[in-house]
């Protein structure tokens, strides 16, 4: 297992280049910025993840609420089944 912040090894035989095998690293940010490879993601890829994850809860929520309403309209309708709609329940269970 690999502690935190410690890199991982390369396999053996690594498809990556020799010049893009040391990207990221802080020592050669001239060469990582000529070669436009940066330490941060792009912000394009920031906001989409934002976005995706918003749009996630966007759905959760709309989910909870059609969810909801259809309990509601459910016990509704059960209860004019039965004739008891707008009537105050006899007993309480």
């Amino acid at each position: 297992m690999v502690a935190a912040g410690e890199p991982l090894a390369e396999p053996a035989g690594s498809l990556v280049p020799d010049a893009l095998d040391d990207a990221g690293d802080d020592e050669d940010d001239e060469d990582d910025e000529a070669a436009g490879l940066l330490d941060e993601p792009h912000p394009a890829i920031t906001v989409r993840a934002v976005a995706t994850a918003a749009t996630a809860n966007q759905r959760r929520r709309s989910l909870r609420v059609t969810l909801d309403l259809l309990v509601a309209v459910t016990n509704t309708v059960n209860l004019a089944a039965r004739g008891s709609v707008g009537k105050t329940p006899d007993r309480v269970n």
